[in-house]
């Protein structure tokens, strides 16, 4: 994005339960416009997907951000 203000650090929160084309277009988007950004999985205890699986799927899909659970 020329001329586009570019930022220090980026923040994208969600549940990814499970992730989809949104949701990684959406940290596509963060990561062109950030010089670094996080990706913060939520999870509640009464999910029927593990945390886990969902860190891992968005760290394959996303290996430029800080994907953390």
């Amino acid at each position: 994005m020329s001329g586009a203000r570019r930022y220090g650090h980026g923040l994208v929160l969600g549940k990814f339960y499970p992730p989809h084309a949104g949701h990684h277009h959406l940290v596509r988007t963060a990561q062109d416009q950030c010089e670094r950004l996080t990706v913060l999985v939520c999870a509640a205890s009464v999910e029927s997907v593990p945390l886990a699986d969902r860190v891992a799927w968005m760290r394959e899909e996303h290996p430029g951000a800080d994907v953390v659970g």
